[in-house]
């Protein structure tokens, strides 16, 4: 072809991942149970043996060996180890854009074993460069920052993942639990509370609208969730209110959309959940710091 024949076409880049936050395998034995966590960036938890029991807002999995699940931004998420030999997990959370992972989020799948095989490096890796927890969290962090300071294998290792993840556009997800009756009473709880966001809905109403007594649902927020159905109720709306504030609302005008009665009562119980106040989080939102 003659010089002024050839044209470029773009490359649309569908998945990138910028920073990793953690990356380590663990082993944990049976009952082990994870309190639970929200933070602003993606997590995967993949896996490799065993059966785990994992929550992700009001969807219930009963996880096996070569599965793997997304957890979004500010999603709460928990697991419990079942198997009697315990479970070995790959972790790895991380900055990401694009939109395959906008088609990904909340969704768990069940790794063939090519796309297991993608994971081989990364495990390779992380073991290799000794980041197994639980770990002391200063020695973790150095070999953490020795990891980025080898920009190659790092980019090797994203280069897996986004391969990987790439693999699963269109993939069947799997589905939560439903024949379990207190993991669908935990689902219809979490809906309700998501949908009365902007209100302070009470254990009575909660457990009426699931069709179950206030012992019940408060027993079985404990079992899935490790809380109380107020403090979820409160962890659900702080999460909503720090995408609120990265959008630019103020702090008056998040507490009274969330149904907080006054703006010190949310304050208060946004820094108890969150550790900063919601001003100074709206501030770092603004200067993309969180």
């Amino acid at each position: 072809m003659e010089n002024g024949m050839y044209q470029p076409y773009r490359v649309r880049q569908s998945i990138q991942i910028f920073n990793f936050y953690t990356l380590f395998c663990a082993h944990y034995p049976q009952d082990y149970s994870f309190r639970g966590e929200t933070h602003d960036f993606w997590e995967c938890f993949y896996v490799r043996r065993g059966e785990v029991s994992v929550i992700g807002n009001e969807r219930v999995y009963l996880l096996e060996k070569g599965d793997l699940i997304f957890h979004q931004p500010q999603e709460l998420h928990r697991f419990a180890v079942k198997a009697e030999e315990g479970a070995d997990v790959l972790t790895f959370s991380f900055d990401g854009a694009g939109a395959l992972l906008e088609e990904l989020k909340g969704g768990a799948f069940s790794l063939s074993g090519e796309q297991a095989g993608l994971f081989a490096p990364v495990i390779k890796v992380a073991e290799s460069r000794g980041l197994f927890l639980p770990d002391d969290s200063r020695a973790y962090e150095k070999k953490m920052k020795r990891l980025e300071a080898a920009p190659m294998e790092l980019q090797q290792i994203v280069c897996y993942i986004e391969l990987l993840f790439l693999s699963l556009h269109g993939q069947k997800r799997l589905e939560p639990e439903t024949d379990s009756r207190s993991a669908l009473v935990f689902r219809d709880a979490v809906s309700y509370m998501t949908e009365k966001s902007g209100e302070m809905p009470g254990i009575e109403e909660i457990a009426r609208a699931c069709h179950t007594s206030c012992t019940g649902l408060q027993n079985v927020f404990r079992s899935y969730s490790g809380l109380s159905v107020h403090r979820y109720l409160m962890k659900l709306k702080i999460n909503t209110a720090v995408k609120l504030l990265g959008q630019g609302r103020s702090v008056t005008e998040t507490a009274l959309e969330l149904g907080f009665q006054s703006q010190s009562h949310f304050s208060n119980v946004f820094k108890k959940e969150t550790g900063i106040s919601p001003g100074k989080s709206r501030g770092d939102k603004r200067q993309g710091g969180i």
